[in-house]
Parts: C-alpha cells; sequence; structure tokens
C-alpha cells in the first residue's frame, strides 16, 4: 500500500463494485480508524473541515450515484 498513487488508493476506498481496485477491506478499516480519529479529535475535524468539499463530493457520489 506505500506505494499505491493516490488515485489507486482512491479506487481502493471508493465504493464502487464495479471497479476492479475497490477494496471492501480496506474501506472496514477505514470505518475501524475512526475511533482511532476520535481520540485525536481535533486534528481529525481540522482535517475533515480543511477538505470537506472533496469529502462531500465523494459521499454524495457513493450514496447518489452508485446505489
Amino acid at each position: 500500500m506505500s506505494r499505491w498513487s493516490g488515485a489507486q488508493l482512491a479506487a481502493a476506498v471508493r465504493h464502487d463494485p464495479q471497479c476492479q481496485e475497490f477494496n471492501p477491506h480496506i474501506r472496514q478499516l477505514l470505518h475501524v480508524g475512526y475511533k482511532v480519529a476520535a481520540h485525536k479529535s481535533e486534528r481529525y475535524l481540522g482535517l475533515v473541515q480543511r477538505h470537506r468539499n472533496e469529502i462531500a463530493r465523494g459521499v454524495t457520489h457513493n450514496l447518489f450515484e452508485l446505489m
């Protein structure tokens, strides 16, 4: 995973079962990681705020375009 490009990582975690790089196991690991993020709440929330437009686009795409 350390050799993946940003595009490869994004493809692995984007909820698109039709995509060859999609990996539900990595997605699950990220979900578990939210508990760790909660312990670093200020830093985590700052990053979410900073990247909220990109996050919103991805969530909207997952919920309304892929389902």
